[in-house]
């Protein structure tokens, strides 16, 4: 429909105008954003006014892509008592007046740029099971990063409090749709790695408008309301492949090539967007005398301080390795400069936070007593959440993810805070300064220990784990690092509320 609009304004340009104008709009399509890539929100979406040069001249107009401008007529279909039923647009953000505040959207997405672009890389990268790869309600699952839980932590971190966090009204916001168009692509990307792998069989735990709980679904499971003709309804088979609807994406030209050679060429793509050896740090820089206290404190061998004294010394040895970590939530295109440059998706051990519970927040050490900067805190490892169905409306379901630690313990190794990735370096660390806390979809702190003590003493599960990997080598764009498997360090978050 849009397209055909946009058929009909090119036509209606002056004719000096019109032929460029109307070779443009027959290259429309729904333009993606890969934060994964860059995780500042476009400009384009930003912006109140732009200026557009229209059939009839240069003309200052309200950007369509800034927010939706809901009917008045319409909005008494919306539900009663929800507070979004009065707004007269839609808003990321927003402040006591009911106004996007673009800025915190933007530092969120900025604060948690490493760990998208890491949990991304690692799922094209090592994840070769479809059901695993897709959907975080698996009850029984090797690992817990998913495609469908970062697609939902860039909805609560875009949105905080507005729009995009709450299920029935995050499409009203013009984002979602560059959002969804990136989560497509990603799973175009996974598809041309790993062809042989999709839609396995499982029941329908929780129903729908045309489907009876615990039926079982497949491949061939009719998508409702997805109309393929006016008999039949497209099904997850017949919606496989992006060719059948006309298009693709830049990384995926499948045309005139052997099935093998596309998945080369599309496994170079990804590295060079999100993991190019090419970019990395020869070597890591010299221990500096931060690093010596630091490995003194480790290995026990300070006899001269006490325990207090060496312990304040290290937390202030971190304090100064987290203004690099602060950097990354001021400045992204040195977060990202330092993310190739440490070689965050090629290191020899990968950490990760594995969880089970709806929203939560990693630090090293203790919170900003502000919860409203939790976000974008300067010892924020990452954020995790669930993409909810209202304001107000407990989300049931106990799904998975993970939060990458990888970014945060590079930022430490850039300084040479730690000497190593190995357990006997990380374990102390994180044992003693990874903290967490809790907040629901609209910003209220929740007690960990009311979530903990949920789903009958099941409700928050925080476990930490690592695998050892064969990193690439400069200059190899066409294969991916070799992973092992995931070793538990239940150490660290043992007798912390919520630990495993």
């Amino acid at each position: 429909m849009i397209w055909t609009h946009a058929q009909k304004i090119a036509a209606s340009y002056p004719e000096k105008d019109r032929a460029k104008y109307v070779t443009a709009a027959k290259t429309l399509r729904i333009p993606y954003w890969d934060w994964a890539s860059n995780p500042d929100i476009p400009r384009s979406m930003t912006t109140a006014k732009i200026n557009v040069n229209t059939p009839t001249g240069m003309q200052s107009i309200d950007n369509p892509l800034y927010q939706y401008k809901f009917d008045p007529s319409v909005q008494k279909g919306f539900p009663e008592g929800d507070s979004f039923t009065s707004n007269p647009h839609s808003t990321r953000f927003p402040d006591a007046n009911g106004e996007s505040q673009n800025d915190r959207a933007t530092r969120a997405m900025r604060s948690n740029g490493a760990s998208l672009r890491s949990s991304i890389y690692q799922l094209l990268s090592s994840e070769s099971d479809y059901s695993t790869f897709s959907t975080q309600a698996l009850p029984d699952r090797s690992g817990y990063n998913n495609v469908e839980t970062v697609h939902g932590y860039v909805h609560g971190l875009v949105g905080g409090q507005g729009h995009m966090t709450y299920i029935p009204w995050s499409s009203y916001d013009p984002i979602f749709w560059l959002h969804h168009a990136n989560v497509d692509r990603l799973i175009a990307l996974w598809q041309a790695i790993y062809p042989d792998s999709y839609v396995a069989q499982v029941p329908n735990g929780g129903g729908a408008y045309m489907t009876e709980r615990g039926t079982m679904e497949d491949g061939n499971t009719p998508l409702y309301p997805f109309h393929a003709d006016d008999s039949t309804y497209y099904t997850a088979n017949t919606a496989r492949y992006t060719k059948t609807f006309g298009y693709t994406y830049p990384e995926i030209e499948d045309w005139g090539v052997s099935k093998a050679d596309l998945q080369k060429n599309v496994r170079r793509r990804v590295n060079e967007l999100y993991n190019n050896p090419s970019k990395q740090a020869a070597k890591r820089s010299t221990v500096h005398r931060r690093a010596q206290r630091y490995d003194s404190y480790i290995q026990g061998s300070n006899k001269s301080q006490s325990p207090s004294t060496t312990e304040s010394r290290f937390e202030a040895v971190l304090d100064d390795a987290f203004d690099m970590v602060e950097a990354i939530g001021d400045s992204i295109s040195q977060s990202l400069d330092r993310f190739d440059e440490w070689g965050v998706n090629n290191m020899k051990k990968q950490w990760v936070i594995k969880i089970r519970v709806n929203n939560i927040h990693f630090f090293m050490g203790n919170p900003p007593k502000d919860s409203n900067t939790w976000r974008y805190a300067p010892n924020l490892i990452g954020s995790y959440g669930t993409f909810v169905h209202g304001m107000g409306m407990p989300n049931p379901s106990m799904v998975c993810g993970e939060v990458p630690l990888s970014p945060a313990l590079a930022a430490l190794l850039s300084t040479s805070t730690i000497l190593g990735l190995d357990d006997t370096v990380v374990v102390p660390v994180l044992t003693k300064f990874l903290t967490w806390r809790i907040q629901d979809q609209d910003g209220k702190v929740i007690p960990t220990e009311d979530v903990a003590k949920s789903n009958g003493g099941k409700g928050l599960e925080i476990r930490v784990a690592k695998r050892d990997v064969q990193p690439l080598t400069k200059g190899d764009l066409d294969n991916f690092p070799q992973f092992g498997e995931w070793d538990m360090y239940d150490s660290i978050t043992k007798g912390k509320v919520g630990g495993y």
